[in-house]
């Protein structure tokens, strides 16, 4: 879905302990669930990719140019 965006505030945080808090309960659980419901399409290194982001380490799963690996815009 193209216009589908995941507002600023869910990446507001005043330290990154806060921002991972926030990955990590709010952040992969609203993609989880927009895959779930078909809103995304899911890729097969998702669980991978959701686990780097919430330990704030959101470039994991960009080192191939694989179709189904998540990459940076």
């Amino acid at each position: 879905m193209e216009d589908l965006k995941i507002g600023h505030s869910y990446f507001m945080a005043s330290t990154p302990e806060k921002l991972k808090l926030k990955m990590q309960y709010e952040v992969v659980p609203l993609l989880k669930e927009y895959i779930k419901d078909g809103i995304l399409r899911g890729h097969s290194t998702d669980e991978k990719y959701f686990e780097c982001w919430m330990k704030a380490e959101c470039k994991a799963g960009t080192e191939s140019n694989n179709e189904d690996t998540p990459q940076e815009a």
